[in-house]
C-alpha cells in the first residue's frame, strides 16, 4: 500500500515513516502540500496522510483540491493534528476527510484509524460503484424495465447488489469500474 505523508515536521515525519514500514506500507514524506500534490499527479496513492496546519497551504484547503478531482475523490485522507477541536474535525469532514488523529497519539491508535478509514472509504467506493451498476445502466432498447443482468446475476435495484452473496460480484465490478475511470482520465498516447 502506497502512502502519502504531508508533515511540515520533519521529525514528526521520520517517526510515522518508521512506523508505516514496520507496518509494511509503502511512505513517501512530503513536506508540505504542494509536493504532496505533485507527487500524488505523477505516482498516486493509496492513502493520503496530512497534517492539518502548515505555513503554505491548510490540510483542509489541499483536501478541498484533491477532492475536487474525480480521480481522487475516493482515496481515503486521514488528518493527524495538534487541534483537535470540535470545528477542526467538523471542517475537515465536510471537506473530505476520511479520518482524524489528534496528537500526540499512540502508534497503535495510528494504526487503528489507518485500517478504519481504509475499510470506511472502501465501503463508500462500493456504494458508489453499485450506485453507479443500478443507475447508469443503459440497453440498446430505452424501455427496458428487467432486471440488470451482470455476469449472470439478476438485480433489479441497487439493494439487490448489496446483498451479501453479491459481494464478491461487486468487489470485481466496482475495481473494473475504478480501473476504467482512471484510464478514462488518463491522457492517451500518440
Amino acid at each position: 500500500m502506497k502512502v502519502i505523508l504531508v508533515e511540515d515536521e520533519p521529525e514528526v515525519g521520520k517517526i510515522i515513516l518508521a512506523f508505516l514500514k514496520k507496518w509494511e506500507m509503502d511512505g513517501a514524506w512530503a513536506s508540505g502540500p504542494e509536493q504532496a500534490l505533485a507527487h500524488l499527479e505523477e505516482f498516486g496513492a493509496d492513502l493520503l496522510i496530512t497534517d492539518l496546519v502548515m505555513p503554505e497551504m491548510s490540510g483542509i484547503e489541499m483536501v478541498r483540491r484533491i477532492r475536487s478531482e474525480e480521480k481522487h475523490r475516493h482515496m481515503p485522507v486521514l488528518m493527524i493534528s495538534g487541534q483537535a477541536k470540535k470545528e477542526h474535525i467538523l471542517e475537515a469532514s465536510e471537506a473530505g476527510v476520511s479520518g482524524f488523529v489528534a496528537k500526540p497519539f499512540q502508534p497503535a491508535d495510528l494504526k487503528k484509524k489507518i485500517a478504519t478509514t481504509l475499510r470506511g472509504r472502501r465501503q463508500q467506493q462500493v456504494n458508489y460503484y453499485i450506485k453507479r451498476l443500478a443507475d447508469e445502466r443503459a440497453t440498446l432498447y430505452s424501455s427496458v424495465t428487467g432486471p440488470l443482468i451482470v455476469f449472470g446475476e439478476a438485480a433489479k435495484t441497487a439493494e439487490d447488489l448489496r446483498r451479501p452473496e453479491a459481494r464478491p460480484l461487486i468487489d470485481y465490478l466496482s475495481f473494473a469500474l475504478e480501473a476504467i475511470d482512471q484510464a478514462n482520465t488518463r491522457p492517451m498516447a500518440n
